[in-house]
């Protein structure tokens, strides 16, 4: 899942705005198009609303289909489009799970679907999403089983935002934050359910005293990232001490294995990747929000900022091309996408790659087999979301 830059007016804003209604799970085979369009007129301007994309996540397969999940504003639910070719459309999108009960004058039962989605491929190029039921709380799992979604609770109660799912030895993996508890956790899927468990509890240290914290909060923008060793780790945010952690391992043996502070809080949209054996880290200061990078070897965190500009750095996203970096973000000021590209030097070169409309919301970038960059977005503007093929 890529979270969305809640910190600033115009994702609030994004925010207040998605509809409330309720929905109801098992969701079937139904393919649609996509919702039809409304317009809304702004002192004679005419703009096309699509209300869907919000808290947007991409997955390729090994077909080089392009597979989006993401929230329904309109409908309330979890929607997931399938886009293919060498120019993809997405012809196919899904209702697939979450739903409203319209059975009756006021609409009744089901759950509000979508937020914080995330989606994955296994081997056989079957999608798997993971999304919060904000309506009753608790983390959800959707996959598709022949041509009908199907959809289970993964655990209930105050707990499921900020997920991030990955496939782990043919099964599921979800990392994901207890809003409850102020913990960071994960669930496994087996043979006969599913397994939850704690990571990390937290703690309550000096910077939680200033930060009139009295309790531990981690787990915020969770990102699960699995390396070439088959080795779990995930990067999130610690909020009572204001750190950016990484804990590593895997289901049943989790460790925090580094942490980093600049004295400030930091560590927010984190985003790990890994390159010639390597573990590497970029995420933001939340405090100067600027954009830094950093290397993970064993419990020490270097870093160094890429971009100091004022509001940047949010819902970042990270390819390789040529042993470089190329990373994908957001400046919140301009609300415009960005792009960081190593020189080779030790150095960044930094553009704005798309200012049309009010872009780079849940930033996904992926290579696909013919070394391609697949970006994907959310568009504000549009209320719709953004793909686009391109190479550097």
């Amino acid at each position: 899942m890529r979270p969305m830059s809640t910190t600033y007016a115009l994702a609030t804003a994004l925010l207040l705005g998605a509809s409330f209604a309720p929905g109801c799970a098992g969701c079937g085979p139904e393919v649609d198009p996509g919702p039809p369009l409304t317009t809304v007129d702004d002192d004679d301007t005419v703009d096309v609303q699509y209300d869907r994309g919000y808290y947007l996540d991409m997955a390729l397969d090994s077909e080089g289909r392009v597979w989006l999940a993401f929230r329904s504003g309109e409908k309330g639910i979890l929607q997931v489009a399938r886009g293919a070719g060498e120019s993809p459309t997405f012809d196919e999108v899904w209702d697939a799970d979450g739903m409203q009960d319209t059975s009756g004058p006021i609409p009744v039962g089901g759950f509000e679907g979508g937020y914080y989605a995330s989606i994955t491929v296994d081997a056989s190029n079957v999608p798997h999403v993971a999304h919060w039921n904000q309506e009753d709380g608790g983390l959800r799992y959707v996959t598709l089983t022949g041509d009908v979604w199907w959809g289970e609770d993964v655990e209930t109660g105050e707990v499921g935002q900020f997920t991030d799912i990955e496939i782990v030895g043919g099964q599921p993996l979800i990392a994901y934050y207890d809003y409850d508890s102020g913990a960071l956790k994960a669930a496994r899927k087996t043979d006969t359910g599913w397994m939850t468990e704690v990571v990390d509890g937290g703690d309550v240290g000096p910077d939680a005293v200033e930060a009139a914290l009295d309790a531990p909060d981690v787990g915020r923008y969770a990102n699960l990232f699995i390396d070439s060793a088959g080795l779990a780790w995930i990067a999130y945010h610690d909020r009572a001490n204001g750190d950016l952690k990484v804990a590593s391992g895997g289901f049943g043996n989790w460790s925090v294995v580094a942490s980093y502070g600049l004295g400030e809080n930091t560590g927010a949209w984190p985003v790990l990747t890994e390159n010639a054996g390597s573990i590497y880290v970029a995420f933001q200061s939340l405090d100067s929000h600027t954009m830094w990078w950093g290397a993970v070897a064993g419990s020490t965190i270097t870093a160094t900022e890429i971009d100091s500009g004022t509001f940047t750095g949010a819902d970042s996203a990270i390819v390789w091309v040529d042993g470089n970096a190329v990373i994908m973000y957001q400046d919140s000021q301009t609300n415009d996408a960005k792009l960081a590209v190593m020189d080779g030097l030790g150095g960044w070169t930094l553009t704005t790659h798309m200012a049309d409309g009010a872009v780079g919301f849940h930033n996904n970038l992926e290579i696909d087999g013919s070394g391609r960059l697949n970006w994907a977005c959310f568009d504000h503007t549009t209320t719709n979301f953004v793909f686009q093929r391109f190479e550097i």
